[in-house]
């Protein structure tokens, strides 16, 4: 992961919160000694008493030092490179976020709320995974024995299973409203984050 600035990653493993990336403000040391070899200075805690960020891409005003490269410019362009091997077992999503999120909620109630706000749409997905498999042992029941099983005795869960197994054979559509279901559902998930982050902040 690569950073600079004020902006984090924070990475869910096993639902404890990990960062990937550090903040980079003037009062560090070395981002202080740099502002100050590049004829700036720190006041208020801000470059040049302007900003509150030593590493930035964009604002120029404070990259005019003609001799200097863009990395050791006050405001530096560089990013801190963080090397982590992802665990697929365990690791589970990455939250970025600008000091607007994280002055706001810190790193391990942000990745409880995500985490609690994703398993309820897993939660959906896993029971359509669930009626999917009874609908094909329902379809191949039908197809490979009689049922002697009346509608009374069935549960509403084997009910709606057979009457989804009987919908996708009549239309010769195999599965294709649930696979569609899950889908969707899955899909959902990534467009939720943006409304997820937007609960935080509110």
């Amino acid at each position: 992961a690569a950073g600079l600035g004020d902006s984090r990653a924070v990475i869910s493993h096993q639902g404890h919160a990990q960062h990937l990336s550090k903040d980079h403000l003037p009062t560090d040391p070395s981002e202080f000694a740099r502002i100050k070899a590049a004829g700036g200075f720190v006041a208020n805690e801000r470059v040049n008493g302007s900003l509150a960020m030593s590493r930035a891409f964009g604002d120029f005003i404070f990259k005019q030092h003609d001799t200097l490269s863009a990395e050791n410019q006050a405001v530096s362009c560089q990013p801190d490179i963080h090397h982590r091997k992802l665990d697929y077992n365990k690791d589970e999503f990455i939250i970025l976020g600008s000091d607007g999120l994280w002055e706001m909620i810190d790193a391990q109630k942000c990745v409880d709320f995500v985490r609690k706000k994703l398993a309820a749409n897993f939660k959906k997905v896993k029971n359509y995974d669930n009626l999917l498999q009874r609908a094909n042992n329902s379809s191949n029941n039908n197809n490979n024995s009689n049922n002697n099983q009346t509608e009374s005795q069935k549960s509403p869960e084997d009910k709606a299973a057979a009457d989804l197994a009987k919908n996708n054979n009549d239309n010769g559509k195999h599965n294709s409203f649930t696979e569609q279901k899950i889908l969707q559902d899955v899909n959902i998930i990534p467009n939720q984050i943006e409304t997820i982050v937007q609960e935080l902040i509110d």
